[in-house]
């Protein structure tokens, strides 16, 4: 049978003005989550689209994850059933939207949406998926305030960086599936969650992978102690995860609209504190859209009088002499906000305007040509 999206896609907005008893039951993130298992199937690179998926309907998802959750064994009865979709790569774009809905209160949820938000932002074949999902990453990431050291210089020795962290995983899956821990072994599993919380995972998809694996026990676990462990690491996890998450798509080697939504993602999330990283990483960008993009955003922030924005004035007046007009244009636009004093869209001028601003603070010209 076909897939009939829209009559699903309405019915849960219907639930999304439920009675205020059942609202908190009425979301539809879990459904969305659920189906974007369904459509991807994991290759060793990409994430590529189903056609053939085995999915929950509407009226299963209302007792799985809606209002009707609230009867006893009625989740447990339904199935999953066998649909074809005409489009995968627009029922994959739906239900990364439906995820802007995660609840920025529920650490759980948020960190089971960043571990697949992410896996799309990463992976997915098509750019509006992951334009999509980068804005949901960049919600998470706002929420969590990450700190931009954390995109630093990797360990120097990675093989054995990365063994240490693979036997306290092993160690973690073991102990988080045994019951009734001694008082040796349960000091020993909290120590365990702090250790992985803590440490500086390289690649994004291990700070969300192990992120959601910890927001998953959260909500099954009863132990006080273990409980502010969890918590506490799985915080730290989709923080780390959500800052990675972007850089990796400011990175995005096929779409050049995908790096500028993680730009704009970036700054979005974090604030001044990301300009500077954002612009230092694409300003020497194949695509003269990329650059364009983010000359302009410089010009959103940078401030010539404020102390700690000297590199990025620096970066806007070099700009000035790309060799795509339209870049140039936009970096002496930035200027002139930046400055304060007038517009003007003469390169020679910015040019004249710096090296007179280095000779008035005594400093050394800028060993960086245009």
């Amino acid at each position: 049978m076909r897939a009939r999206r829209r009559p699903d896609r309405t019915l849960r907005r219907v639930l999304a003005a439920c009675a205020p008893a059942a609202l908190a039951a009425c979301s539809s993130v879990g459904h969305s989550l659920d189906d974007l298992k369904s459509v991807h199937t994991p290759t060793s690179r990409t994430l590529e689209h189903r056609y053939e998926v085995e999915r929950y309907g509407a009226w299963a998802a209302m007792a799985i994850w809606g209002p009707l959750s609230m009867i006893p064994g009625l989740a447990a009865n339904q199935t999953r059933k066998l649909e074809t979709l005409e489009a995968p790569a627009s029922f994959c774009v739906e239900n990364v939207a439906e995820l802007e809905e995660v609840n920025l209160q529920d650490l759980s949820q948020m960190a089971a949406v960043l571990h697949w938000a992410g896996a799309i932002v990463e992976g997915d074949p098509f750019p509006l998926s992951k334009i999509r999902a980068i804005s949901v990453v960049a919600k998470i990431a706002g929420r969590m305030g990450p700190d931009m050291n954390w995109l630093g210089a990797p360990e120097s020795d990675y093989i054995a960086a990365t063994d240490r962290r693979l036997k306290m995983l092993e160690k973690f899956a073991l102990l988080s599936s045994e019951t009734g821990l001694g008082d040796a072994l349960r000091k020993e599993y909290v120590q365990i969650i702090h250790d992985l919380g803590s440490t500086p995972y390289p690649k994004a998809s291990e700070s969300r992978g192990i992120g959601s694996s910890m927001g998953t026990l959260l909500t099954v676990e009863t132990d006080p102690e273990i409980r502010a462990g969890l918590e506490a690491s799985t915080r730290v996890l989709v923080s780390r995860g959500s800052l990675q998450t972007l850089d990796r798509a400011l990175a995005d080697p096929e779409f050049e609209l995908v790096r500028i939504a993680a730009a704009y993602g970036m700054v979005r999330a974090i604030g001044r504190g990301a300009v500077l990283y954002v612009c230092t990483q694409r300003k020497a960008d194949p695509s003269a859209a990329v650059r364009r993009a983010v000359a302009a955003l410089a010009g959103d922030y940078a401030r010539a009088n404020e102390p700690g924005w000297e590199p990025l004035i620096e970066y806007l007046v070099l700009a000035t002499r790309d060799p795509e007009p339209t870049v140039a244009v936009n970096a002496m636009e930035s200027l002139s906000k930046a400055v304060g004093q007038g517009r003007h869209l003469r390169a020679d001028f910015w040019r004249a305007w710096w090296e007179e601003r280095l000779l008035s603070k005594g400093a050394s010209r800028p060993t960086t040509q245009p």
